[in-house]
């Protein structure tokens, strides 16, 4: 599926792909650190520019005090591992010095992230990168209820935005409503058990891509030397697990039967009847 649609946007054309060898050689990323590139060369397959959008698209550069921005790009990168995710599209972020949509596609899914960059005051040709926006998982040739809501509301020509800068603030607002939001092994296995089906935890934790709690935990670093790494090892995304319980016909038809259609319903579901029989 192509995912530029939902943004309404044209393809780039002959669009090249980009070794991370070129990339990083490439003059407009000079700034790429040493480790900077382990990182992406340990982690990325190739970068590709599929999608550009600027004046010739009718949208209205943005010039400012602080910013002249006259296009947002769109990048696809390709992950051979999924590892350092939130810090692949910062160093990304980094390097380029005007607006960027990074598409991390890992096998048959992605994750779409964006960053309100901010300039360096110190030097100009530096950006400043808060914690990028990065969506949950998405499955485009599987799509759930919410991320068919989430990317109906991408289109870039059915918004306000007077200019460049307006319109990618539009993209970041919308994925961080449909931001990264994850569970703990344990309470996503829990959650299966709710549906009867304990058979299929140990499936669930083959299907779903893992990541370390590290940046995602509520537990403050005051408390965190308390618990081993192994409490703190694995997350499952949101949209993992239920794209799992799709996948899975017995879960799938649990879930049906009680009515429930999202991830959200399905946690404030089993929070009700964890309250009501005091299950831990």
């Amino acid at each position: 599926m192509d995912i530029l649609k939902y943004f309404n946007v044209r393809k780039a054309e002959n669009a090249a792909v980009i070794t991370v060898e070129k990339f990083i050689k490439s003059s407009q990323y000079s700034l790429i650190s040493d480790e900077q590139i382990i990182i992406l060369k340990d982690s990325i397959d190739n970068i590709k520019v599929i999608a550009r959008l600027d004046e010739s698209d009718g949208v209205v550069p943005h010039k400012s005090d602080t910013r002249d921005y006259s296009e947002i790009i769109f990048l696809e990168v390709v992950l051979k591992e999924f590892k350092d995710f939130i810090r692949i599209p910062t160093i990304i972020f980094h390097a380029i010095l005007y607006p960027v949509v990074v598409i991390m596609r890992y096998n048959n899914k992605i994750k779409i992230c964006t960053c309100r960059i901010h300039d360096n005051k110190k030097n100009s040709n530096l950006n400043t990168v808060p914690k990028p926006a990065i969506t949950h998982w998405i499955y485009p040739h599987n799509l759930s209820l919410s991320a068919t809501n989430f990317l109906s509301k991408l289109d870039i020509k059915n918004t306000s935005a007077k200019d460049i800068w307006e319109t990618y603030t539009h993209l970041h607002q919308q994925i961080l409503c449909f931001g990264q939001r994850a569970l703990s092994r344990a309470s996503a296995e829990r959650l299966i058990d709710y549906l009867g089906g304990g058979g299929y935890k140990k499936a669930l934790s083959e299907f779903c891509t893992y990541t370390e709690l590290n940046n995602q935990t509520s537990i403050s670093n005051k408390y965190r030397k308390q618990y081993s790494d192994t409490l703190l090892k694995y997350q499952f995304d949101f949209e993992d697990i239920w794209q799992y319980i799709m996948t899975n016909d017995y879960l799938w038809q649990a879930v049906r039967n009680l009515g429930i259609e999202n991830m959200e319903m399905l946690l404030y579901r089993y929070e009700e009847y964890r309250d009501r029989y005091s299950v831990r």
